[in-house]
């Protein structure tokens, strides 16, 4: 079972769904958020994506089908890298 996203903001102890994202943030600070709360892992199936993003299974899979997120595939299998997956959060996804 996908483990549940517990980011953090050091400063005030909120969950990353409640960080608000600006134009200041940097992709570096993102990906240090997700390496603290997913140590050793670099690659997200659709599902945890999903979560993380807060968006549905249903759409996350489109996407990739679409070619809207990069993933890796592992036969059929689609994975999202974990710099992606940081992109993702800071920019959205641009044609979905």
């Amino acid at each position: 079972m996908p483990q549940k996203i517990d980011f953090t903001n050091d400063q005030q102890k909120q969950p990353i769904s409640d960080v608000k994202v600006s134009s200041s943030t940097s992709k570096e600070t993102i990906l240090t958020l997700l390496k603290e709360s997913y140590q050793n892992k670099i690659l997200f199936t659709i599902q945890e994506v999903s979560e993380i993003l807060g968006m549905s299974y249903d759409y996350i899979a489109k996407q990739i089908r679409n070619g809207n997120i990069d993933a890796v595939r592992f036969g059929d299998r689609p994975l999202v890298n974990i710099e992606v997956l940081s992109l993702l959060i800071l920019t959205g996804i641009q044609n979905g």
